[in-house]
């Protein structure tokens, strides 16, 4: 039973997710990342873990969520400082670590991956295979119209391992046709609509809500195509 909830949280607290809470692991805190950070902190008093190594430049502003006054900052600083000043969260509950990922870092039972490239992928998925109480992976891909969304639960690793490949593989994109705000935004509300699906079934003890293995939007012809 939930005794106090926030007043930025009556709209939605009797919904069944709600009050089930975890901590969670963001990796890269780009177009997806720093949409999906600030929609994941609005969702419930979640603890936070954020992981990037990169700095806020011009040309990431028609992607990703952060303001004029945090360019040349660090991206894990400013998307702690953009949950802060635009959610409820705790402070306490906002870890940042201004890292590159590797198949050794520490990742949470539920785990966000929202990088722009395959080897950072990998190394968070590895390092999410190696923590014996995991739950849930969550990948996002994105173009600049379309995207994906694996949902990956215990059971399901070497399914979605054979979804990997190397970053070589792929032919360099022409850089105005890499990612915007809508596609950002549109795809970070499906990864948390993935994961409160999940709290919601386990808090209701019944699988009923949809938590597909496979989701992907083609934005241009709006088209949408899910495998379980």
């Amino acid at each position: 039973m939930i005794e106090t909830i926030k007043e930025s949280h009556t709209r939605f607290s009797s919904v069944p997710w709600y009050g089930n809470t975890r901590e969670l692991t963001i990796g890269g805190l780009g177009t997806i990342g720093s949409w999906l950070s600030l929609l994941i902190a609005r969702t419930g008093d979640h603890e936070i873990l954020l992981y990037d190594n990169d700095t806020i430049e011009k040309v990431n502003y028609s992607g990703q969520f952060f303001s004029k006054d945090q360019l040349e900052k660090t991206k894990v600083g400013s998307a702690a400082e953009n949950l802060l000043n635009f959610t409820e969260i705790n402070d306490f509950n906002v870890h940042t670590f201004n890292s590159k990922f590797d198949e050794n870092t520490y990742v949470s039972n539920v785990t966000f991956s929202c990088f722009d490239n395959m080897e950072a992928r990998k190394a968070m998925f590895d390092a999410w295979c190696k923590n014996e109480e995991r739950e849930l992976f969550i990948d996002g891909r994105m173009s600049i119209e379309s995207y994906e969304v694996f949902t990956v639960k215990r059971g399901q690793e070497e399914r979605y391992r054979k979804t990997l490949f190397d970053d070589s593989e792929v032919g360099e994109q022409i850089c105005s046709l890499k990612n915007t705000s809508h596609t950002g935004a549109l795809i970070a509300a499906r990864m948390v609509t993935a994961f409160t699906n999940y709290l919601a079934n386990e808090s209701m003890e019944f699988a009923i809500r949809d938590t597909s293995f496979y989701f992907r939007e083609d934005m241009e012809m709006q088209l949408i195509n899910m495998k379980k």
